[in-house]
């Protein structure tokens, strides 16, 4: 049996408010695993975790809990799911507490790729209630243009072309902003360029893809002053390409597929990531940040990497599902 866990978007609303998917996607992923052969529930989500560890239910040693829940709405919420099923002794699909902590702190995750060689933007980070003002001023004191945005939230949430800082005095009202809602803030040198990312399923020696998708966004690959915020998200203003398909960027291919195996590997990841990078106006390739739990929904980038490649989405899913499985039999 694969149980589906989830914490859903009951807002009534497409707008990127949390990272919580909408109830509709989560039931689409559910009938491609049955479609595929596998008996396959909606479980519940934080809440019903909860229930399970405290009335101290037992499951079958076979099952897999495929972990698609963002936690509820407290900082450090990803790692709520991977706690309560460690906690519970079951199978399920991602990384560990820890590794799933580190991927979503984007500042610490850049020192992880940094210890790998991998080129990061100059950056600082700044703890909302534990920084004066003076403390402030002086992290703020880079070189512009910075953006400015949450440390540890997903899905562009906190993030809007307001988020690119062209001077001291707009970098402290957008940090004063953004504490007024996030407890940790991150400055870091804007890069103009490219936007990628890495799709990564597998473990170890048995790594099942590893795919960089391109983006073109308001018919460019080349944003100087702009980032792929929320509101583009959320009107599907752009659209990936596989990089092995757009000539300027295909000699960059084998290095993506490096540098994302060495973090991946670095950071302790299981199953699967999504690294976002920068590609500058100079050709260098810059992290931004890694996702443990990237969507994949037949909508998401898995899905859209599905399609240029011709893979149909169920063998996706059961390749996730399979290399979720082998690690517990390795």
């Amino acid at each position: 049996m694969i149980y589906v866990i989830c914490d859903f978007d009951n807002s009534n609303t497409t707008k990127l408010s949390c990272d919580h998917f909408p109830r509709t996607s989560v039931e689409t992923v559910i009938q491609n695993i049955k479609d595929i052969g596998y008996e396959c529930e909606y479980f519940g989500g934080i809440n019903e975790l909860l229930v399970a560890y405290t009335q101290k239910i037992a499951f079958d040693k076979s099952s897999l809990f495929l972990n698609m829940s963002d936690g509820l709405y407290q900082t450090s919420r990803r790692m709520q799911a991977p706690i309560l099923l460690d906690l519970l002794g079951v199978k399920y699909t991602g990384s560990t507490p820890f590794a799933v902590g580190l991927m979503n702190n984007k500042f610490f995750s850049k020192l992880a790729a940094e210890k790998c060689g991998i080129l990061v933007p100059e950056g600082r980070l700044i703890h909302s209630h534990l920084i004066s003002e003076t403390e402030q001023l002086e992290a703020l004191k880079m070189t512009y243009p910075v953006i400015v945005k949450p440390n540890g939230e997903g899905s562009s949430l906190g993030i809007n072309n307001n988020s690119i800082i062209y001077t001291i005095e707009d970098a402290i009202n957008q940090v004063n902003k953004l504490k007024a809602t996030y407890d940790d803030i991150i400055i870091e040198r804007f890069i103009p360029g490219t936007d990628a990312s890495t799709l990564i399923v597998g473990n170890g020696n048995d790594i099942r893809m590893v795919e960089t998708l391109i983006y073109k966004t308001n018919n460019s690959f080349v944003l100087n002053d702009s980032v792929r915020d929320t509101y583009v998200k959320e009107n599907w203003i752009s659209e990936g390409y596989i990089i092995s398909s757009l000539p300027e960027y295909r000699h960059l291919s084998f290095e993506f597929k490096r540098i994302s195996k060495a973090i991946f590997e670095y950071i302790g990841c299981y199953d699967i990531a999504r690294i976002d990078y920068r590609i500058s106006m100079a050709g260098e390739i810059y992290f931004l940040e890694i996702n443990s739990m990237p969507t994949i929904t037949p909508t998401s980038d898995a899905g859209m990497i599905c399609k240029c490649l011709n893979i149909p989405y169920q063998q996706f899913l059961k390749e996730y599902i399979d290399t979720a499985y082998s690690k517990y039999h390795n």
